[in-house]
């Protein structure tokens, strides 16, 4: 049976020293994993991977800025934040924190999934400025905001419930289809995506749409002018969005059908 080594409080102390790591209270457990009664932050060094195995971290734990490739050592529980940012060659979340009661930051990095992730965060959800082309993996409920702009998406499924704002602008969505049935405040999304869910709904409280410069190539795909002047009106739009019909097969807009709901609307329809 192969017994497993557990770092001694030497050990511990010389590679603290080392990596310049800055960490509250430290007890090393039988299974030579660590819980600290406090912050961590292991940042700005040429890390490939972190020198200690950590369980719980009872504040937050900051691992961004430096070169890693994995999140192996990572901690299971995170009572604050987790940051892992600015580590450009960190391409997947596996072996990252499974619970974090604050923030999960895992933008600019060069995530090309999101698989790993938490199930549910409270607090806000950053991954913009990775490769992303797929929502998969996120968690599922968001406690706070959701930032996934910048990336490469050409589907928004993954998370089912946000309770602040979902950024979703800069990248290659042709639709919103995948789109969480409900998001608390801010639906924000570019001119050249189709409000089209599919066969849902979304509940929301704010639809935000920006307006970029569209290539000639997807022209024909940009939102109409009626649906953009009328945008305060499209929460609730997008409420009964599966019974509208507004886009024939070909991803034609039916414009006849949105004004008849704007009318709705307007007569009193919420």
């Amino acid at each position: 049976m192969k017994v497993k080594k557990v770092i001694t409080k030497r050990q511990l102390d010389c590679i603290i020293a080392k990596y310049r790591i800055r960490c509250g209270p430290i007890t090393i457990r039988s299974d030579g994993y660590l819980d600290v009664n406090g912050n961590v932050k292991i940042c700005d060094t040429d890390l490939y991977k972190l020198p200690l195995k950590f369980a719980n971290v009872y504040g937050n734990f900051l691992c961004h800025s430096n070169k890693l490739t994995t999140l192996k050592g990572c901690p299971k529980y995170v009572a604050g934040d987790f940051n892992c940012y600015n580590n450009v060659n960190l391409k997947t979340l596996k072996h990252g924190p499974e619970e974090v009661d604050g923030d999960y930051s895992c933008h600019e990095n060069g995530l090309v999934t999101l698989k790993g992730a938490p199930r549910e965060i409270k607090g806000n959800f950053n991954a913009f400025l990775n490769q992303l082309t797929s929502l998969v993996g996120a968690p599922e409920k968001i406690g706070k905001n959701c930032y996934v702009h910048h990336n490469n998406l050409t589907s928004l499924d993954g998370p089912q419930h946000i309770d602040g704002s979902f950024y979703v602008s800069a990248n290659a969505l042709i639709d919103l289809k995948g789109c969480p049935g409900f998001i608390g405040d801010i639906l924000s999304f570019d001119n050249d995506v189709r409000i089209d869910l599919g066969n849902e709904n979304c509940i929301v409280k704010t639809v935000v749409i920006q307006m970029q410069e569209t290539k000639v190539a997807v022209l024909e795909r940009c939102i109409p002018e009626i649906v953009i002047s009328n945008q305060k009106y499209l929460p609730t739009v997008l409420r009964y969005a599966k019974y509208l019909n507004l886009y024939d097969i070909e991803g034609g807009f039916n414009e006849y059908n949105f004004a008849e709901i704007l009318s709705d609307i307007k007569d009193g329809l919420r």
